[in-house]
């Protein structure tokens, strides 16, 4: 008797791997073509696409919902752990492989900790189909991948760091910068950003992203967050003595902080022991720490909020959330990521991200704050598309609190002038001149509707 068919969503991972599979190409254009080249080798009669920024991933995916996304390090626009929550957001079933060089393994290293399927060196591109094999019984068995490549460096790392980070914490070597928020009605400062910064003895000064993931690991984190938020409290009440409307000081929660059952009997007793307003003190959580589970995000978000604080979600665009969810929680303000502010000239998708995060937000009753504004010209666009708020070296570089404390009389032209630029291929003031290509608009409008929904 002949075996019976197998229904179909019972194929092989073998099977699947010999079919006509669609493949996204993240990478330099370059180089992607070369990816292109190996991968219809290796998976004869692959439908491959090539994309290398995240407007041309986000139409990709939504246009040819691709089995594999195969991310090439090379990629100069944006960074692979991105590519790979963005891949998730809007395609959860495909496989993520990145491709990787000798002198990428700490870049690679990273997106596997963060979930990617696979990777594999770029003269191994003729094992795709192996790895792609390999990755979707894995897959489907829910194991993790193969981590060879990562010989546990956090640990080893954490370990190096440990007994520093403790000797600087307790020897005074921790620093808080402050970075200032601006109003676009009035041009005055009406907050600061507490940052944290290492002066190292041997290494100089150190920025968070170099120490923050061994201290989370170590849990010197608590600790360290408890001061940070002591410092700003601090400098919160020497503001107000200032006289005037005070500008209030924002702190960053870690999401381990943010997970802490007892983190409002921390910011009380805080308060207590500072004396500071309540509301001088404002707290920035990332989209990572409260999409895991909204609900319990909103009722801690409330225990705050029930203090006094202000909470504003930060680095918002970088998780991709959806607009809707704004709806459920209860924020003052939405920090719009740098890496959008920074792209918004030369990529009409950004800005047009840029553009319906501000308008969703207004219809919310939540303030609006552009990060990391560098340049005149995106200063003017985006007070020109209603965003209230903005910070970013253009205003001024985050700075020592006395040289803060200085900035706090300091006034910028409201409305700012328009610089004197040459008129780009679009218009950002209309609607109608977004895309230079117009067949780009409904992959365009595709994935606006998926983020506002």
């Amino acid at each position: 008797m002949l075996p019976a068919a197998r229904p179909a969503g019972d194929r092989t991972p073998e099977m699947m791997a010999h079919e006509r599979v669609r493949i996204v190409l993240v990478d330099d254009p370059a180089a992607a073509f070369r990816l292109e080249e190996a991968a219809r080798q290796a998976l004869p009669g692959a439908e491959c696409v090539q994309a290398d920024n995240e407007g041309a991933l986000c139409a990709a995916i939504l246009d040819v919902s691709p089995d594999i996304v195969l991310y090439g390090l090379h990629c100069p626009v944006f960074d692979g752990v991105t590519a790979l929550r963005l891949t998730r957001r809007l395609a959860p079933p495909a496989l993520f492989l990145v491709v990787a060089d000798r002198h990428d393994r700490d870049r690679a290293a990273a997106c596997l900790w963060e979930g990617a399927d696979d990777y594999l060196a770029r003269r191994e591109l003729a094992r795709l189909e192996q790895v792609v094999i390999a990755a979707r019984i894995r897959k489907r068995s829910q194991a993790p991948p193969d981590r060879r490549l990562l010989r546990e460096p956090r640990p080893r790392v954490a370990a190096d760091l440990r007994e520093d980070l403790q000797r600087g914490l307790t020897q005074g070597q921790l620093r808080v910068h402050y970075h200032a928020t601006v109003s676009f009605a009035t041009g005055r400062i009406v907050g600061f950003e507490a940052l944290l910064r290492w002066k190292h003895p041997r290494r100089g000064l150190l920025l968070p992203h170099h120490f923050v993931p061994a201290a989370e690991e170590t849990g010197l984190i608590e600790p360290i967050g408890r001061w940070v938020m002591r410092e700003a409290c601090r400098f919160a009440r020497v503001l107000s003595t200032d006289g005037g409307d005070a500008p209030a000081v924002s702190v960053n929660l870690s999401p381990l902080q943010f997970q802490r059952d007892d983190l409002a009997d921390q910011v009380s007793a805080v308060l207590a022991e500072t004396g500071v307003d309540a509301r001088r003190l404002r707290f920035d959580v990332t989209e990572s720490a409260i999409l895991d589970d909204l609900g319990a995000a909103s009722r801690k978000l409330d225990r705050l909020k029930s203090l006094g604080t202000a909470v504003d979600i930060d680095d918002f665009g970088t998780g991709y959330a959806s607009l809707n969810c704004l709806r459920s929680l209860p924020i003052d303000a939405v920090k719009i990521d740098r890496s959008l502010i920074d792209r918004m000239a030369s990529e009409p998708g950004e800005m047009a991200m840029v553009r319906s995060v501000v308008q969703v937000a207004a219809r919310l009753g939540i303030a609006s704050v552009a990060e990391g504004v560098r340049r005149q010209e995106d200063a003017v666009q985006l007070g020109r598309m209603g965003c209230q708020f903005a910070q970013g070296y253009f205003f001024s570089p985050p700075v020592h609190a006395h040289d803060a404390r200085g900035l706090v009389a300091r006034r910028w032209p409201s409305p700012l002038p328009s610089p004197r630029v040459e008129r780009p291929a679009w218009d950002a003031e209309d609607d109608r001149g977004f895309l230079r290509d117009p067949q780009q608009l409904p992959s365009l409008l595709r994935l606006i509707d998926r983020l506002g929904s």
